[in-house]
């Protein structure tokens, strides 16, 4: 806006020069001042509309709820100037920095710290082309896996620098729709972990890879619960019966495996009664094979 300004100013100047009529004058200057007037309005528009909208977030991070010793504050998107629309999941890469999927815009940026005060300096675009609705990150052998609703990519990088020159496909053929967001992590046994959610609300499923963990190893091949032998297929399905399980994470002494799960919607006490969200109980579950 102010380069427009700029312009437009040195543009009458010029015409000022070759006009000599009074009200040719007058009608310019007028032309101007509004022009300026516009700008500077939208410009301080802009400013106070972030300023309040920045104020309103921070006051909603007064209302959270924290540990004793613990404290939340912004890291990215509110603090850049910018929001990461769609932001799903995160993962420290082996560099340190933070990685995070915009599952919205299919996008996966990297959320650099240099100076280590806490608040991202920038966002660097990790991946922008060639992905779908992408979720789960995991670092494999120091390379990123990135979960798409219909498999599983790894990020190819040269001269270890930002934006990937190659999108590898590792796991395909995922099923889609429904609760189409995979979640991936590389679990402590070395083996790729990742949730398939239901395909609809209630219902019972076809497809056996449905609302289901399964487990791949790092090359993309399924390693379920079942070892299968002889001709049969071997089966990626490591435990079922999960409506939708995003979130899961193991325990650092025990190694146990913990996962949450999403209950249905709309439920209610009654048939055609009023719905309660309280039902079902949302579930934080031990994660058993098979």
């Amino acid at each position: 806006m102010h380069w427009l300004g700029r312009k437009i100013y040195g543009r009458i100047r010029s015409l000022k020069q070759s006009y000599k009529s009074g009200w040719e004058m007058k009608a310019l200057k007028t032309i101007l001042f509004v022009l300026i007037a516009f700008v500077l309005f939208v410009t301080a528009g802009h400013a106070v509309t972030r300023y309040l909208d920045e104020t309103k977030t921070e006051q909603i991070l007064t209302t959270l709820s924290l540990p004793n010793s613990f404290e939340i504050k912004f890291f990215a998107g509110h603090t850049l100037g910018q929001r990461l629309v769609g932001a799903r999941m995160m993962a420290i890469g082996p560099d340190g920095h933070l990685y995070v999927s915009l599952t919205k815009q299919n996008k996966v940026v990297m959320l650099p710290d240099l100076n280590q005060d806490g608040v991202a300096d920038k966002i660097v675009i990790v991946a922008e082309h060639g992905l779908n609705a992408p979720h789960g990150l995991a670092f494999v052998h120091g390379q990123l896996y990135v979960a798409n609703q219909d498999g599983v990519v790894a990020l190819v990088q040269e001269n270890n620098s930002w934006p990937a020159v190659e999108i590898k496909p590792i796991i395909q053929n995922l099923p889609t729709g429904g609760h189409s967001y995979k979640s991936l992590k590389l679990g402590p046994d070395g083996y790729l972990y990742l949730n398939v959610g239901s395909s609809c609300n209630v219902c019972e499923e076809d497809d056996a890879t449905r609302a289901t963990i399964l487990r791949f190893t790092p090359e993309g091949k399924p390693a379920g619960a079942v070892k299968t032998l002889g001709r049969h297929a071997q089966s990626a399905v490591w435990a079922s019966g999960l409506r939708n399980s995003q979130g899961f994470q193991w325990h650092p002494i025990t190694q146990a495996m913990y996962a949450t799960n999403e209950g249905a919607d709309n439920r209610s006490e009654i048939k055609h009664g009023r719905v309660n969200d309280e039902l079902p109980p949302e579930h934080l579950n031990i994660i058993e094979p098979n």
